[in-house]
C-alpha cells in the first residue's frame, strides 16, 4: 500500500456536513457553559435559553452569526509597512507566547526574565519571517500584578509590528500606542481594520471562564481581532476519538463565535484548530504528534466550510530541547499547515509542549519556513527554464559549470540555508562538531546587532514609562 498517495485525511463535503449537523445538535441540546453574568445577559437579550451558566443555542442564531463574521481584515501596525492583510489565502507566521522556561542551545533551563523578553522581542522585530509581535517569554522577575502591562508596554517600546494582547486590560495601552479611543478602534475593526490581535481560551469540554468571557467582550467592544483557542485532548478533555475531538473543537468555536457576533456583528474572529490527544501514560497533552495535525487540518477545513479565517499553530514540539525530534515535529507541522493554508500560525520558538522558549529555536524555525517556501514555489517550465538549447549545446558527457545559464541563475535558482550546514564530515569535525542549535546560537548576536529601536513619539514613550 502506498501510504503517501493518500490525501492526508481530507474530509469530503458529506463528512463536513455531518460534523456541522452534530455540532448544532450538541449546542442546541447540551449547550455550552459561560461563567459570566455579562455573557449570559447578552445571550438572554438575543432570545437564547439559559439554565444556570449553560446556554442553549438555536440553529438560526448560529447561522446568522456565521454570516456576519468576516473572512478578511487588515491588522494594523504602528509602522504601516508592517500591516498584515488577512484573507482566506493568507498565511501569517508569528512567535509563540507565554513560555515559562528559557531553553539555551545546550539544553540548559532557566526562568525567563524581563531581559529575555526584550531580547526575544528584538529578535522577532528583526526577523522578516515573524509578521506579528507575540511575547515568547513570560518574565518571572516582574510582579504578577503588573507583568501583563509590562509586557504590553515593552512590545510597544521595542517593536512596531502588529501587537498581541495577553489580557483585556492591554486594550488601554493599545489605545495609547495608536492614539485611539476604544470606540474609534471598534469602528475601524468593523470596516476591516483592526489595531490589535489576541486569543480567547476555551476550557474543554464546552466551558468559558469569566475571564475568557470578559476578554472576548472587551475585545469586541474595542475592535481587537482575536483567535479562538480551543484545544480539546482526545482521551481526557474530549472523547477518545479524533473525530470526536474535531466535533468538540467545532462546537466550542461556534459557541465563542456566536458570543462575539452578538456583541459586535462583523467583528473579526479566527476559528481555532488546535486540538489533539492525551498521552495516556502521563495524562499530559500531546502537541507534536500526527494526531494533532489531523485535528488541526480538519479544523481548518471546517473553518473554510463556514467561510471563516483559521488559526492553528506552527513549529510546535513536545521535545524539551532543539534536537532531531524538535526539528522533525516542527517541520511536519510547517508542511501540513502550508499544504492546507491555515491563516494564522503562531508558535515559532516554542519547545517542550509550549512550556519552553528558545531564541535558537526561533532562528531554526525561520530556516524551516524558508525550506517550505522553497518547496511550495511552483516549478517554472518556460523556455528559459527548460534550457533545451543549453542541453543540445553541451550534449552527452559534458557539464554546465561554465555555461552562461549557470552564471545567470545560480544565485536565484537554489535555496541557500540560513543556518543549516552542508559541510563534509571532516570540515564539520574541524569546526567543533556543531549541532543545529549551536549554529543557530551563533546567529543570535549578528541578528540582534541589526536591531534598531523603532521610532516612537516622546509623549508615548513617557506614558509607557509608568508600565515598563
Amino acid at each position: 500500500m502506498n501510504f503517501f498517495a493518500r490525501d492526508m485525511g481530507w474530509l469530503d463535503s458529506r463528512q463536513l456536513g455531518r460534523i456541522h449537523t452534530a455540532s448544532l445538535e450538541i449546542l442546541r441540546e447540551t449547550g455550552m457553559a459561560f461563567n459570566s453574568a455579562d455573557a449570559l445577559s447578552i445571550f438572554k437579550a438575543h432570545g437564547l435559553k439559559t439554565s444556570g451558566d449553560t446556554v442553549y443555542f438555536t440553529d438560526r442564531v448560529i447561522e446568522r452569526c456565521l454570516e456576519t463574521a468576516p473572512n478578511e481584515f487588515t491588522l494594523l501596525a504602528r509602522n504601516p509597512a508592517h500591516d498584515v492583510d488577512f484573507s482566506l489565502d493568507s498565511q501569517v507566521i508569528a512567535p509563540g507566547s507565554g513560555a515559562v522556561h528559557v531553553v539555551d542551545h545546550q539544553g540548559g533551563l532557566t526562568a525567563p526574565t524581563g531581559a529575555d523578553f526584550i531580547r526575544a522581542a528584538r529578535l522577532a522585530q528583526v526577523l522578516p519571517q515573524m509578521r506579528l509581535c507575540r511575547p515568547l517569554f513570560l518574565p518571572q522577575d516582574i510582579p504578577a500584578d503588573r507583568v501583563h502591562a509590562w509586557m504590553m508596554a515593552n512590545q510597544i517600546l521595542h517593536q512596531d509590528k502588529p501587537y498581541f494582547l495577553m489580557v483585556a486590560d492591554d486594550v488601554r495601552l493599545l489605545g495609547l500606542a495608536f492614539g485611539k479611543t476604544e470606540e474609534q478602534m471598534k469602528e475601524s475593526a468593523l470596516i476591516g481594520r483592526s489595531y490589535g490581535l489576541s486569543s480567547v481560551n476555551i476550557i474543554s469540554p464546552l466551558f468559558m471562564t469569566d475571564e475568557a468571557c470578559r476578554n472576548l467582550i472587551t475585545y469586541c467592544r474595542a475592535g481587537v481581532a482575536f483567535s479562538i483557542t480551543s484545544m480539546p485532548a482526545a482521551g481526557s478533555t474530549a472523547p477518545c476519538s479524533l473525530a470526536a475531538a474535531v466535533l468538540l473543537q467545532n462546537c466550542e468555536n461556534l459557541g465563542a463565535l456566536v458570543l462575539s457576533q452578538l456583541v459586535s456583528p462583523g467583528h473579526p474572529v479566527l476559528y481555532g484548530a488546535m486540538g489533539g490527544h492525551s498521552n495516556m501514560k502521563s495524562l499530559g497533552a500531546v502537541y507534536g504528534g500526527p494526531e494533532n495535525r489531523v485535528v488541526e487540518l480538519a479544523g481548518c477545513q471546517l473553518a473554510r466550510y463556514y467561510g471563516l479565517l483559521s488559526r492553528g499553530d506552527v513549529s510546535v514540539t513536545d521535545a524539551p530541547v532543539s534536537d532531531f525530534q524538535a526539528g522533525a515535529e516542527a517541520m511536519f507541522q510547517f508542511f501540513s499547515a502550508a499544504m492546507r493554508s491555515v491563516n494564522l500560525l503562531p508558535g515559532c520558538g516554542h519547545l517542550g509542549s509550549f512550556m519552553g522558549g528558545s531564541l535558537e529555536k526561533m532562528i531554526l524555525d525561520t530556516e524551516l519556513i524558508e525550506y517550505v517556501r522553497a518547496l511550495m514555489r511552483p516549478l517554472r517550465c518556460g523556455e528559459d527554464d527548460l534550457a533545451r538549447e543549453a542541453i543540445k549545446a553541451v550534449g552527452p558527457k559534458g557539464n554546465f559549470l561554465n555555461h552562461p545559464l549557470t552564471f545567470k541563475r545560480f544565485r536565484t535558482e537554489f535555496h541557500e540555508p540560513l543556518v543549516f550546514g552542508r559541510d563534509s564530515y571532516e570540515r564539520w569535525k574541524k569546526r567543533g562538531r556543531p549541532q543545529a542549535a549551536d549554529l543557530a546560537h551563533i546567529k543570535i548576536g549578528p541578528y540582534l546587532e541589526k536591531y534598531r529601536q523603532p521610532d516612537i513619539d516622546p509623549g508615548l514613550r513617557k506614558a509607557l514609562a509608568a508600565f515598563s
